[in-house]
């Protein structure tokens, strides 16, 4: 069968093997480690883990700050006149030439106002009537309440 020094020589060539494999995982890890030094010059790997936990701390708060601005911009473009729409007209059949006209100011809630400005017999006369909801508390003029439907 086996002969103690068959046994003996295998458990050797094993041996050095293991050996040989625990160098080559310190040389890769000793590898690692110096790249993490140098990431951080002279501190040692705990410092350096430190001050990157702070770094994404900090990142994680510009990015909440952000993302408060963002709403904030959001609901600011919402309110903004993003509808307008114009009727010339003529006040009184016999005027002539559509000097008349209503503007309409609306954001996406159908808010604003409607600005109406009136020529009539060399007069000019102008009107601003809030609008909420598409609606307005004040009587409208039949031309604008063409511009609201």
């Amino acid at each position: 069968m086996f002969t103690n020094d068959y046994i003996t020589l295998s458990l050797l060539i094993g041996l050095g093997f293991i050996a040989l494999l625990e160098l080559i995982i310190i040389f890769l890890l000793k590898r690692k480690l110096s790249f993490f030094k140098k990431q951080g010059g002279s501190k040692n790997l705990e410092q350096l883990l430190v001050t990157y936990g702070k770094e994404i701390a900090d990142i994680r708060k510009e990015l909440e700050e952000q993302a408060e601005k963002d709403r904030d911009l959001d609901t600011r473009i919402t309110k903004r006149v993003g509808f307008v729409k114009m009727s010339r007209y003529d006040a009184l059949p016999e005027a002539g030439g559509k000097q008349s006209f209503s503007m309409l100011f609306l954001d996406e809630d159908n808010d604003g106002f409607l600005f109406s400005s009136l020529n009539v017999r060399g007069q000019v006369q102008n009107y601003a009537k809030e609008i909420r909801s598409g609606k307005s508390e004040r009587t409208l003029s039949k031309e604008e309440e063409a511009l609201l439907s």
